[in-house]
């Protein structure tokens, strides 16, 4: 059965009453602030919120989980992809399935689920967790084998404990990761993406920015300590080795720019503190500098526009920075006899479907097929992590470059640069 807990609000008195209703033919009125669901234990409340588009700047509201006593950290979002309109929307029970409705009955989100015996007759309620699981069940079956639905099943932004990422075999192979927001107030579905990286022996996981591949978790003392892995021919997966309850409250969350944060609440503190953050580093952030500018620490984030290159306009040259990356002084011509300037220590600009990939060719080899594209602005001899190397050449903008002051961390990288516009 489902508990709601409806707040009215008066100049001088706030009334809390607990409504039971009969989940087989539920109809939960939920609206922002005063209309939620709370889980029996109030750690977590479910509810309307509102959220803003990265995009045209319009208010929506989603419906949402958050923890009750830090209503800021939204665990869940169940529309990210298709807002509502207004501040008070419709939760319906229908057979097994359960509908979230606007104000005007028109379906927004639904989530479905599957009763063995559709004959039985048996009735099928909708619960919010202690867990921050909301689930769709048996009435008369509350332990594991009688949810037929439930919200853990597909993430959005933030692994709890009891929650597993990875890839599942169920009936179809299915993949559970993290996908983070499109914006700080904008759950729609964002460019990184969080999850068990199967191409890797111990499964490691991996952050992927636009299908690209960013960043493996490290496994330090302090990352090692709260993760799990398992793997057998059902499934990989990676989950949190803590538990929730109402003295301790722990959840990992990818931001919408891509930062994995491991937050934690506990009696002591009495707020929620962000113990460890993925990456560590501000140039570990994919492209952090923008198109063609290198980051380096120094010891705090710098950017610099490779050589050849000018900060963009939309800087402005009162800011005297780069921030949203640089353009070329002049393009690439193949009438101009083109040289290339060596960047030591660098991690080498993002490879894409773009970038040509040849494993028999060598050093020089590499920097003559570079020369002879007139579209090929860098090269490099990269390394293979199994062993050996092969030429990679870039065409176009080059991305998420930074470079290291230990010599061991990078590679070396070749930018072709018109020779007017070597520096020194």
């Amino acid at each position: 059965m489902m508990t709601r807990r409806v707040a009215h609000y008066y100049p001088f008195l706030i009334a809390f009453l607990m409504i039971l209703i009969p989940p087989t033919f539920g109809l939960w009125r939920l609206s922002v602030d005063n209309e939620t669901i709370i889980s029996p234990g109030n750690v977590f409340e479910l509810g309307v919120f509102r959220g803003t588009s990265s995009f045209s700047g319009s208010e929506y509201y989603y419906l949402g989980i958050w923890f009750k006593r830090f209503p800021r950290i939204i665990v869940w979002v169940a529309n990210g992809d298709t807002p509502l309109y207004n501040s008070t929307a419709f939760l319906k029970i229908s057979g097994s399935h359960l509908y979230l409705l606007n104000v005007t009955g028109g379906l927004v989100w639904q989530a479905n689920a599957t009763i063995q015996d559709p004959f039985s007759g048996e009735s099928v309620v909708a619960e919010l967790l202690d867990s921050g699981n909301f689930v769709v069940r048996y009435a008369n079956n509350s332990k594991p084998d009688g949810i037929l639905w439930q919200s853990f099943d597909y993430p959005t932004d933030t692994l709890l404990p009891g929650m597993e990422l990875g890839l599942f075999l169920q009936g179809a192979f299915q993949r559970k990761s993290l996908t983070s927001w499109a914006g700080p107030g904008d759950p729609a579905n964002g460019r990184f993406t969080y999850g068990v990286d199967t191409r890797k022996d111990n499964f490691l996981e991996s952050l992927i920015y636009d299908e690209y591949y960013v960043e493996t978790a490290r496994l330090e003392p302090s990352y090692a300590k709260i993760f799990r892995t398992y793997s057998n021919n059902q499934r990989v997966s990676c989950s949190l080795r803590t538990s929730i309850n109402a003295s301790y409250y722990a959840a990992l969350r990818l931001s919408y720019d891509g930062v994995l944060r491991w937050w934690e609440w506990s009696p002591k503190a009495r707020e929620m503190n962000s113990l460890w953050v993925l990456p560590d580093e501000d140039c570990d952030k994919y492209n952090e500098c923008g198109p063609n500018a290198r980051c380096f620490m120094s010891p705090l984030k710098a950017c610099e526009c490779l050589e050849g290159f000018h900060m963009s306009l939309s800087d402005g040259k009162e800011m005297g920075y780069v921030q949203n990356g640089c353009l070329r002084k002049s393009q690439l011509n193949c009438s101009v006899n083109h040289v290339f300037r060596k960047l030591p220590n660098a991690k080498l600009p993002r490879i894409d479907d773009d970038n040509m990939v040849e494993m028999s060719l060598g050093l020089e080899q590499c920097q003559e097929k570079c020369l002879k594209n007139c579209s090929c602005t860098a090269f490099a001899n990269m390394e293979i992590p199994n062993g050996g190397s092969g030429c990679v050449t870039w065409v176009g903008d080059l991305n998420d470059i930074r470079t290291y002051q230990q010599q061991l961390l990078g590679q070396d990288f070749y930018l072709k640069v018109v020779p007017t516009h070597l520096v020194g």
